[in-house]
């Protein structure tokens, strides 16, 4: 499976990644299969987006910071 963000602006790649790992038998049907990878796939990216916004956030308030 692979993904990629692009800024819809500028058309930059914003992100990508590639998941190699392979289907195994016994998860029920295929369509079972694809929601499930779809699903963790989206928590996986929930997850990351969120942790850079709040890196950007604390970032910009150090740099606010007034010594």
């Amino acid at each position: 499976m692979e993904v990629e963000l692009l800024d819809s602006a500028t058309g930059q790649r914003l992100a990508a990644a590639v998941d190699e790992r392979s289907g195994s038998a016994g998860l029920g049907s295929k369509w079972t299969h694809v929601e499930k990878t779809f699903n963790t796939w989206g928590a996986k990216m929930s997850d990351r987006l969120k942790r850079l916004t709040t890196a950007s956030r604390l970032k910009q308030n150090l740099l606010d910071v007034k010594i």
